[in-house]
């Protein structure tokens, strides 16, 4: 359903591909965005430091196409 909304809205959800923090997960945190600016790279950030975990979500960095 969420797939659907964005397709009708004409936008996409960039890091709808990337790991959720529980692996084998996919991303809930989303980062959306027009369709016509593509994602070049799409950072996810592990909500872990120093063996601990610090939240059940992680962080994401979307780099977007400039040309768009």
């Amino acid at each position: 359903m969420l797939i659907q909304a964005l397709d009708q809205l004409g936008m996409v959800a960039w890091n709808g591909d990337a790991e959720h923090a529980i692996l084998g997960l996919r991303a809930v945190d989303l980062i959306c965005g027009p369709c016509d600016i593509e994602a070049v790279n799409v950072t996810r950030i592990a909500p872990v430091r120093d063996g601990v975990t610090m939240t059940d979500h992680a962080g994401y960095c979307v780099e977007l196409d400039g040309a768009g």
